[in-house]
C-alpha cells in the first residue's frame, strides 16, 4: 500500500500544494518585514536604534580583533627574540642549558 501512495498523482499534488504555501508564507513575511522597516503596519523598525547597535558590535569586533592583533604581535616577538638569543648560543658554541637560561631571564624581563 505504500508503494501505491508513493508513486500516486495525489502524493506529486500534496507536494506542489505544501510548496505553494511556503512561497506563499515566504511572501507575507517579506511584506511585514518592509511594512515594518517603512513604520506601516503591526510591527515598527527603530532604525536610528538599531543603526547604533550594528555601529556598537563593529566597533567591538575590530576593537577585539585589535586587542588580538597586538597579542600576536607581541607573542611573535617573543618568539623571535627566543630564537635570535638560540641562535647566537648555538652559533658561540653555548650548550642548549645556557641557551635556554638566556632565554628564561629575556622572557622574564618582559
Amino acid at each position: 500500500t505504500y508503494l501505491r501512495v508513493f508513486v500516486s498523482s495525489i502524493r506529486l499534488t500534496a507536494q506542489a500544494m505544501l510548496v505553494g504555501a511556503g512561497v506563499i508564507l515566504l511572501l507575507l513575511c517579506l511584506l511585514s518585514l518592509q511594512q515594518a522597516w517603512n513604520n506601516e503596519g503591526a510591527f515598527k523598525i527603530d532604525k536610528a536604534g538599531l543603526a547604533a547597535s550594528i555601529r556598537g558590535d563593529i566597533a567591538a569586533a575590530l576593537q577585539q580583533a585589535l586587542e588580538h592583533g597586538k597579542q600576536l604581535a607581541r607573542a611573535s616577538a617573543d618568539q623571535a627574540a627566543n630564537a635570535t638569543v638560540t641562535a647566537v648560543g648555538l652559533a658561540t658554541g653555548q650548550g642548549s642549558a645556557a641557551s635556554s637560561d638566556q632565554e628564561l631571564d629575556s622572557s622574564a624581563e618582559r
